[in-house]
């Protein structure tokens, strides 16, 4: 515990931050705040830390952690509060139980916006509303890792290949129409004995 004075102290001491308003934030606040102020969003920080809880201001500086804390910007934390019956909260605590064994994350938020991520990319709903750069940053948030990609353009031997397959999957080959013709017949039976026509 005296470490985490000490480092505090040095943080105060080196950005020059006013001793009355590190004060009045308490000791806990400025634990969370040392982790990713800087000279350059100190006063951001300093004035986020007094509007916000501990718990929020905890979860605030985690996000910011995840990413590079230099030049940090801290992100707003909203509240969402829902009223639901005892059937409703059990299948929720249970989905987001999941979600965050699935994520390896002990954090609601985080469990929660992967299920409704999930679930509009389902629907048809998110791709087109999503850059690729958004979904890596909702990939690296929601499974804690760092993701680095670069684009691939095809060679002029590969595009001609991509497109020969393409050609014999969508063309008029004979064997995949015998194929198709084959399935239909037998559905048609199993429909029939079902009495499904």
């Amino acid at each position: 515990k005296a470490r985490y004075f000490i480092e505090i102290w040095d943080k105060v001491k080196s950005l020059d931050l006013p001793k009355a308003r590190v004060e009045k934030l308490g000791w806990t606040k400025m634990k969370e705040i040392a982790q990713v102020i800087t000279e350059k969003n100190a006063k951001e920080w300093m004035d986020k830390a007094e509007k916000m809880s501990s718990r929020d201001l905890e979860e605030a500086v985690r996000i910011v952690r995840k990413r590079d804390t230099k030049d940090a910007k801290v992100p707003t934390i909203v509240t969402i509060s829902i009223k639901m019956g005892e059937a409703e909260a059990s299948t929720i605590t249970e989905a987001l139980s999941e979600a965050k064994n699935l994520c390896d994350s002990t954090d609601d938020a985080v469990a929660l916006e992967m299920i409704c991520q999930d679930w509009l990319v389902e629907k048809g709903a998110q791709p087109t509303r999503q850059s690729l750069a958004e979904a890596i940053k909702y990939l690296e948030r929601v499974f804690g890792v760092e993701i680095e990609y670069k684009a691939h353009k095809p060679e002029a031997g590969q595009k001609e290949e991509t497109k020969e397959i393409l050609d014999k999957v969508n063309g008029k080959d004979a064997e995949a129409e015998e194929i198709i013709d084959d399935e239909g017949e037998e559905d048609a039976d199993i429909d029939d004995l079902l009495g499904i026509a």
